[in-house]
């Protein structure tokens, strides 16, 4: 039988004449009384125990208390106070995210399981493919497919922090990918150094589980869009726009709206019937330089990570599932743009064959 003990993680606090066990997601309060109970029964734990014996010390402590019986033990067993003995091993690689899987579910080898069986592609090894892909090769998945033709330029290593001076003038794909080795060795690495110009480029992807869109091509999102719908294959889009970080939708064929739906709240660049006023907006738009600054691509990629993390192992529901979010840095105002309900033209219930 599988022992537990209170989940390291666990904190616990007093204020204002009440006991707090647990911060984020998993806190809860209680009044002095029952903290006091729930505490006494926590302390007992710091040594492997069997359920059967944690639920004789309940009942022991709480004897003909029925209504607190039952919300205690919804607690500890419920709300990922405990950890089953053998999944928290502080020596072990993965140990630390493992405890973080544990906040959401009573199974993280599980989660950790499907992690390692899964292959990402990444478009784009710039600013925000860096951060997504160290967070990825680093939480144990299997296989990672790197995709860029630029070579790094000394302005790069300002934001783009997997690159050093001795890099410049070399591939991104390619310096990304040793750089990414260096922090762990197993997860094996493939490099492409071109950039994609169309959708059938995209079959190198056939066999990726998760593609992850982080370059500004022209047409390539919707390149992308077009291929995972097309190939049952999830994306997702991270960027920015000006000092606003933005990641989604994760797009999953034929059960979620695809970029397409989002698209259509994008300010048009050209749907004007007034020439004069098309071309001045094409003269002032050729001459665009997005500005870049790291502390914004790691945001987008730390938050884009995160989602794409809880997917692909099944943890919980992905922020940006069914949402395209935008982080506003200046006030940190965070915005949520749904899709259109519509005829889509790529994803449509009246388009799907």
């Amino acid at each position: 039988m599988p022992k537990y003990i209170t989940a390291p993680y666990l904190r616990t606090g007093i204020k204002k004449n009440k006991i707090y066990i647990g911060f984020g997601s998993i806190q809860a309060e209680f009044n002095v009384e029952i903290g006091k109970k729930i505490l006494t029964i926590l302390n007992k734990l710091k040594h492997p125990t069997e359920i059967s014996v944690i639920q004789k010390l309940l009942e022991e402590l709480l004897q003909d208390d029925t209504e607190t019986f039952k919300a205690i033990s919804n607690y500890i067993f419920s709300k990922h106070w405990l950890i089953e003995e053998s999944i928290y091993n502080k020596e072990e690689r993965y140990s630390r995210q493992k405890l973080f899987y544990n906040i959401y579910s009573n199974n993280p080898d599980i989660i950790h399981q499907k992690l390692s069986q899964k292959h990402i592609a990444i478009i784009g090894c710039g600013g925000i493919g860096n951060i997504i892909s160290v967070n990825l090769a680093t939480s144990g998945i299997k296989e990672l497919t790197l995709i860029d033709q630029d070579l790094i330029e000394e302005s790069n290593l300002s934001r783009q922090i997997m690159f050093r001076e001795n890099d410049v003038n070399s591939n991104k794909a390619e310096a990304l990918k040793n750089s990414l080795l260096e922090r762990n060795s197993k997860v094996k690495i493939n490099t492409h150094p071109y950039n994609i110009k169309s959708v059938s480029e995209l079959n190198i992807l056939k066999n990726v589980d998760f593609i992850v869109i982080s370059g500004d091509s022209k047409n390539l999102v919707y390149d992308v869009n077009k291929y995972s719908y097309k190939n049952n294959i999830p994306f997702i889009n991270v960027g920015y726009i000006m000092d606003i970080a933005v990641w989604g939708p994760i797009f999953v064929p034929s059960q979620t709206p695809c970029f397409a739906c989002f698209s259509e709240q994008n300010i048009s660049k050209y749907n004007t019937h007034d020439k004069n006023l098309a071309q001045m907006i094409i003269n002032v738009n050729s001459r665009s330089q997005a500005p870049s600054i790291g502390p914004i691509n790691m945001l987008a990629g730390a938050y884009a990570s995160l989602d794409i993390i809880k997917y692909l192992g099944g943890i919980d529901t992905p922020e940006c599932m069914n949402h395209r979010i935008g982080i506003w840095t200046n006030n940190l105002k965070v915005e949520y743009q749904e899709n259109i309900e519509g005829n889509c033209s790529i994803c449509s219930k009246n388009t799907l064959k």
